[in-house]
Protein backbone atom coordinates (compact mmCIF):
# COMPACT_ATOMS: atom_id res chain seq x y z
CA UNK A 1 0.00 0.00 0.00
CA UNK A 2 1.38 3.39 -1.00
CA UNK A 3 2.00 5.90 1.80
CA UNK A 4 0.26 9.25 1.36
CA UNK A 5 2.57 12.12 0.50
CA UNK A 6 3.34 14.09 3.63
CA UNK A 7 3.26 17.88 3.51
CA UNK A 8 6.78 19.27 3.71
CA UNK A 9 7.60 21.76 6.45
CA UNK A 10 7.59 25.42 5.45
CA UNK A 11 11.10 26.36 4.30
CA UNK A 12 11.45 29.22 6.79
CA UNK A 13 11.11 27.04 9.90
CA UNK A 14 14.16 26.34 12.04
CA UNK A 15 15.67 22.85 11.76
CA UNK A 16 14.15 21.99 15.16
CA UNK A 17 10.66 23.02 14.07
CA UNK A 18 11.07 21.39 10.64
CA UNK A 19 11.79 18.12 12.49
CA UNK A 20 8.78 18.77 14.76
CA UNK A 21 6.60 19.28 11.64
CA UNK A 22 7.88 16.10 9.97
CA UNK A 23 7.32 14.01 13.10
CA UNK A 24 3.80 15.29 13.63
CA UNK A 25 2.75 14.95 9.99
CA UNK A 26 4.12 11.39 10.06
CA UNK A 27 2.28 10.51 13.29
CA UNK A 28 -1.02 12.38 12.72
CA UNK A 29 -3.34 13.20 9.85
CA UNK A 30 -4.02 16.93 9.66
CA UNK A 31 -6.72 18.73 7.70
CA UNK A 32 -5.57 21.74 5.65
CA UNK A 33 -6.93 23.99 8.40
CA UNK A 34 -4.97 22.12 11.07
CA UNK A 35 -1.80 22.40 8.97
CA UNK A 36 -2.22 26.19 9.19
CA UNK A 37 -2.49 25.90 12.98
CA UNK A 38 0.62 23.68 13.01
CA UNK A 39 2.47 26.25 10.91
CA UNK A 40 1.51 29.14 13.23
CA UNK A 41 2.45 27.00 16.24
CA UNK A 42 5.91 26.22 14.85
CA UNK A 43 6.43 29.87 13.87
CA UNK A 44 5.51 30.97 17.40
CA UNK A 45 8.11 28.59 18.83
CA UNK A 46 10.79 29.91 16.48
CA UNK A 47 9.87 33.52 17.32
CA UNK A 48 10.15 32.76 21.05
CA UNK A 49 13.58 31.20 20.48
CA UNK A 50 14.86 34.21 18.53
CA UNK A 51 13.60 36.56 21.24
CA UNK A 52 15.13 34.36 23.97
CA UNK A 53 18.53 34.36 22.24
CA UNK A 54 18.47 38.15 21.80
CA UNK A 55 17.50 38.64 25.46
CA UNK A 56 20.31 36.30 26.53
CA UNK A 57 22.78 38.34 24.46
CA UNK A 58 21.51 41.77 25.58
CA UNK A 59 20.42 41.04 29.15
CA UNK A 60 16.93 41.40 30.56
CA UNK A 61 17.50 45.08 31.22
CA UNK A 62 18.35 47.16 28.17
CA UNK A 63 19.08 50.89 28.45
CA UNK A 64 17.75 50.88 32.00
CA UNK A 65 14.42 49.35 30.98
CA UNK A 66 12.92 45.91 30.68
CA UNK A 67 14.03 44.33 27.39
CA UNK A 68 11.25 44.91 24.82
CA UNK A 69 11.53 41.33 23.55
CA UNK A 70 10.48 39.88 26.93
CA UNK A 71 6.85 40.37 25.89
CA UNK A 72 7.48 38.83 22.48
CA UNK A 73 9.08 35.78 24.10
CA UNK A 74 6.23 35.36 26.60
CA UNK A 75 3.43 35.80 24.03
CA UNK A 76 5.11 33.55 21.46
CA UNK A 77 5.60 30.81 24.07
CA UNK A 78 1.93 31.17 25.05
CA UNK A 79 0.85 30.90 21.40
CA UNK A 80 3.03 27.81 20.88
CA UNK A 81 1.50 26.06 23.89
CA UNK A 82 -2.01 27.08 22.83
CA UNK A 83 -1.36 25.68 19.34
CA UNK A 84 -0.17 22.39 20.80
CA UNK A 85 -3.35 22.18 22.88
CA UNK A 86 -5.59 23.25 19.97
CA UNK A 87 -4.11 20.48 17.82
CA UNK A 88 -4.89 17.99 20.58
CA UNK A 89 -1.27 16.98 21.01
CA UNK A 90 -0.04 15.37 24.19
CA UNK A 91 1.75 17.82 26.46
CA UNK A 92 3.91 16.18 29.14
CA UNK A 93 3.18 17.20 32.72
CA UNK A 94 5.62 19.60 34.31
CA UNK A 95 8.08 17.95 36.71
CA UNK A 96 6.91 17.98 40.31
Amino acid sequence: MKQPKLPPPPAHLSPEMADFWRKLTRDYEFSPEHLLVLRATAEAFDRAQVARERIAADGMILDGKRHPLLGVEAKSTELFLRGVRDLGLEVPDAPQ
